[in-house]
């Protein structure tokens, strides 16, 4: 296909379909005779997600233990207890996204409505904030020419996309935090490794989805002129969003693997692996299907990691960056899978990486050296991925994790087909002539 505007034909058609799909989500949620018809029933107020860790960090403010309190001023009148264990907790998110929220409890008080309203324009924010990244990380490398109104395409299709809008209404964080990690691979691409190592420490205590990115992201760093400014980036995310909780740390793992085990089979914002595979084959062979693709997910992951360990020395040049945001999308996918109630609002951490994906198939096939038919198969790919990823939902069908398995594929075959770099090296210096 011949490029229009700066990019190929595959390019104009994955893009074209996310932005069609994520349009037609919202908006055929209108369609009578329902009207509103994506969450009947479900839908308790706005902001509601938001206010259960608010409660959260209020209890932190007070010097108690949010999963164990027992003053009912901090515990949520909806959301109520979970046993785990024989233990009573009334509190499941961990420590880190609890204390994100401290500063609001500080300004707002007992006024939850008012600060879930102030997040909510904050998400807002977010939002914009990721479009800008998308299209600078579109740009980075010195050669790239992609126009600003680039901005607008990305924001609107991450603004459309379902699982977005319900975390805006939940009051959900995710978007903070997609911005938090997204905004990391950009630092790390202009040498801000301290930086970015502090931002993605931050996501990874927020909730635990960013741990694997979090991880690679700092072996990378384990080099000599890097370590030491990364080693003080993790050292400040530490000292902030985990230590000023360290007595409720425990309660807090016990908590979040109690909640990334439960299981909801009739919600088709449930996208976990263990969803799909429900869906798809019996309840009985869930748990294994779950265990088989989380699996093959992190052998990925890991591959992805030895890749951008290969071209760690390659600078901005485009087979760097794209190995570094083609990493984040396979390191940010395990968890998401995994998680047995992975709610479509967390999409959001991997729909910038995926737009990026799609935007960039003319880079990635001159980098890898695909034929015409390659070509033509890594654009139906993602073009498939995307109509999944952004249309989330076909009946209780969990669409989503259909377009996880489709992503996981095409990056399983990229980084098989990725080529390695040796570091650059070094110019030979002419030797000084000797004059009589």
């Amino acid at each position: 296909m011949p490029k229009v505007g700066g990019f190929g034909g595959w390019v104009w058609v994955s893009l074209s379909v996310i932005f069609v799909v994520s349009t037609y989500s919202d908006i055929s949620r209108f369609l009578n005779p329902d009207g509103e018809k994506y969450m009947p029933g479900y839908f308790v107020g706005g902001q509601i997600d938001f206010s259960y860790p608010y409660l959260g960090a209020r209890a932190l403010v007070a010097r108690q233990n949010p999963y164990t309190t027992h003053d009912p001023e901090f515990i949520h009148p909806i959301f109520g207890i979970e046993e785990v264990n024989g233990k009573v907790y009334h509190q499941l998110y961990p420590p880190g996204h609890l204390l994100t929220y401290v500063p609001l409890t500080l300004f707002y008080g007992k006024d939850v409505v008012g600060a879930g309203r102030f997040f909510f324009h904050f998400s807002l924010g977010c939002l914009v904030g990721l479009g800008f990244l998308i299209w600078r990380l579109l740009k980075v490398s010195p050669d790239e020419d992609v126009s600003p109104f680039f901005v607008f395409v990305a924001i609107t299709c991450l603004l459309f996309q379902p699982g977005t809008q319900l975390g805006l209404e939940r009051g959900q964080n995710d978007v903070f935090s997609a911005l938090l990690c997204w905004t990391a691979i950009f630092l790390v691409t202009r040498g801000r490794h301290g930086w970015a190592v502090f931002l993605a420490v931050w996501a990874a205590n927020i909730k635990a989805y960013p741990v694997l990115f979090t991880a690679g992201i700092c072996l990378t760093m384990l080099r000599p002129g890097i370590w030491r400014r990364a080693l003080f980036g993790a050292a400040c995310g530490l000292a902030l969003f985990l230590l000023p909780a360290v007595g409720s740390i425990r309660d807090g793992l016990q908590g979040t693997l109690h909640r990334s085990n439960m299981f909801s089979e009739t919600d088709w914002y449930n996208h976990g692996f263990k969803n799909l595979i429900y869906h798809s084959i019996s309840l009985q062979a869930a748990d294994s299907g779950r265990a088989i693709l989380t699996a093959i997910s992190l052998v990925v992951a890991a591959l992805w990691g030895w890749r951008l360990w290969q071209q760690r020395a390659a600078g901005r040049s485009s087979p760097a960056i794209l190995t570094l945001i083609l990493f984040g999308l396979a390191s940010l996918l395990p968890l998401i899978g995994y998680s047995s109630m992975s709610i479509s609002y967390n999409l959001i951490l991997i729909l910038p990486g995926f737009i990026l994906l799609a935007a960039s198939q003319d880079r990635l096939v001159e980098v890898l050296r695909f034929g015409r038919v390659g070509r033509h198969v890594l654009g139906a790919t993602i073009t498939a991925g995307g109509f999944a990823l952004f249309l989330a939902r076909r009946g209780a069908f969990p669409l989503a994790a259909l377009g996880l398995v489709i992503l996981l594929g095409a990056l399983a075959v990229l980084g098989i087909r990725m080529p390695s770099f040796p570091k650059p090296t070094p110019i030979a210096q002419p030797e000084p002539q000797l004059t009589a």
